[in-house]
């Protein structure tokens, strides 16, 4: 991989790290119809949604695919990390979870 795809696969992460940890910067919150942007959608709109789940089946966290391809990208609200892979490649940083997307994920899990 050229340090050109490397320092794009950078600033993809970070982007997406970026926008969880200051959502109302980035726009997330933005008023979209009249609605403001929630972690539901950011979990809807999420191409795959794993679970860590422990033994007496409580929720311990997940993690959401949000691209694909090249790169592949995730969100994992257990870590607080959003990890990026492509080509053998990858790249992690850590956000803040100002979004909620955690209690998202946890709301869904507990009403399955």
């Amino acid at each position: 991989m050229s340090d050109q795809d490397h320092d794009l696969l950078k600033h993809h992460v970070e982007s997406i790290a970026n926008s969880l940890t200051y959502p109302d910067e980035d726009g997330l919150n933005a008023e979209n119809d009249d609605e403001p942007y929630t972690a539901y959608n950011y979990v809807v709109e999420a191409l795959d949604l794993e679970y860590y789940i422990g033994s007496a089946g409580e929720y311990r966290g997940a993690r959401l695919l949000v691209a694909c391809g090249g790169p592949n990208i995730w969100v994992d609200v257990k870590t607080n990390r959003v990890e990026g892979h492509w080509w053998g490649d990858s790249y992690a940083c850590t956000f803040d979870d100002n979004l909620g997307i955690d209690d998202a994920c946890k709301d869904l899990w507990e009403c399955s």
